[in-house]
């Protein structure tokens, strides 16, 4: 075998090897997207007394057959963030609902689940709210404590019993992220503090108007994007931001944040030149909320955006420009008047004397 062949063999065996190897990793990292989705949420009117089905649906796009085991758990508020707060005692609407205690469900299929709430009569006015999980395990009686609600597939269950209760709300505070009041370029993070006072979850509804120095609007952001619920006696923090000062003024539309400037002064100015703004801006919360009726508040907050490595460069440009063209024009106008002056001189008239030959 000469070198050629024996090379080509190696080339060959090196090839496979490496492509063995990039299909284990490829294999290994890129699989199907599988999941079983459920309804999220589900909101209920009722009144004392009164017997209420809802449906739940449950999709599963995975392969194979699943079987899940349902498991009803009271929550409350935990912080400001809008986490609830689990627990396992058999009490309010935990022991209410009327669910199936085993379900299953094959690859591929949507089930419509009924949900049926057996409200007493005596039970309180306002909000009652529990979750609904989903688990692959029977559910431990016995296992008590909180239980994050990422950890399980699970339903909300926010049910209002009617009669007479308090609905009442306020905004607590509404700044920017930090409190800053000056920026260099976008993004401007806002947050406001919602209070729920009331007995019963309340959902704000509104925008937060951005206006520049002249009173025009800037942009419009969505007041609650994530389109969250404030429990009764809590608070909880939404947060907004304001990330170009381009494109339509649309509600609810997911804002493109761009990336962070490197810490060099052309990156900050690049950074600036594509996330411009300029001047003083003044940011107006504005909510409502209610069912029984609707209520409002707002609060407003004054920032400024002063991008100032990025003016450094343009009134440093606009200055050389300045000299450069007057330097220019003032040569300019030496070469013209040094022609007008050469074109206008009296030629030297010849005399007899020049005219005699030598």
């Amino acid at each position: 075998m000469n070198f050629p062949e024996i090379f080509k063999l190696r080339y060959s065996r090196a090839a496979l090897l490496v492509g063995a190897v990039f299909v284990l990793i490829f294999g290994a990292f890129v699989r199907p997207v599988q999941a079983i989705t459920t309804t999220p949420r589900i909101e209920i009117n009722a009144n004392p007394g009164e017997s209420v089905t809802e449906i739940l649906k449950i999709s599963n796009e995975e392969k194979q057959s699943r079987t899940f085991y349902t498991n009803l758990q009271n929550f409350e508020s935990q912080d400001e963030s809008g986490s609830p707060r689990f627990t396992n005692r058999k009490e309010d609407l935990a022991v209410w609902v009327e669910v199936a205690e085993v379900i299953t469900i094959g690859p591929g299929e949507t089930l419509e689940i009924p949900i049926k709430v057996n409200v007493p009569e005596n039970a309180d006015p306002g909000g009652h709210f529990a979750a609904m999980f989903l688990e692959t395990t029977p559910p431990n009686a016995d296992q008590g404590g909180q239980v994050g609600i990422s950890s399980k597939l699970g339903t909300l269950l926010l049910l209002r019993v009617n009669g007479d209760f308090v609905q009442n709300a306020n905004i607590l505070e509404f700044a920017t992220k930090d409190k800053k009041r000056f920026f260099t370029a976008l993004p401007v993070y806002f947050y406001y503090r919602f209070q729920n006072v009331g007995e019963d979850h309340l959902r704000p509804v509104g925008d937060v108007l951005i206006t520049n120095m002249f009173g025009r609007t800037t942009k419009i952001l969505p007041a609650n994007p994530v389109d969250g619920s404030i429990l009764p006696k809590s608070i909880r923090r939404f947060e907004t931001v304001w990330a170009s000062s381009w494109g339509d003024l649309q509600q609810g539309a997911d804002p493109e944040i761009p990336s962070p400037a490197g810490p060099g002064f052309w990156d900050q100015v690049k950074y600036q030149w594509h996330n411009f703004a300029f001047g003083k801006y003044k940011a107006s919360l504005s909510v409502v909320f209610g069912t029984k009726e609707l209520k409002s508040d707002s609060k407003s907050y004054t920032f400024y955006v002063i991008p100032w490595q990025l003016i450094t460069v343009v009134i440093s440009g606009l200055i050389v420009a300045f000299i450069v063209g007057r330097f220019s024009i003032k040569r300019y106008n030496r070469y013209i008047i040094n022609q007008a002056t050469n074109n206008k001189s009296p030629k030297k008239r010849r005399t007899k004397k020049d005219k005699e030959p030598l």
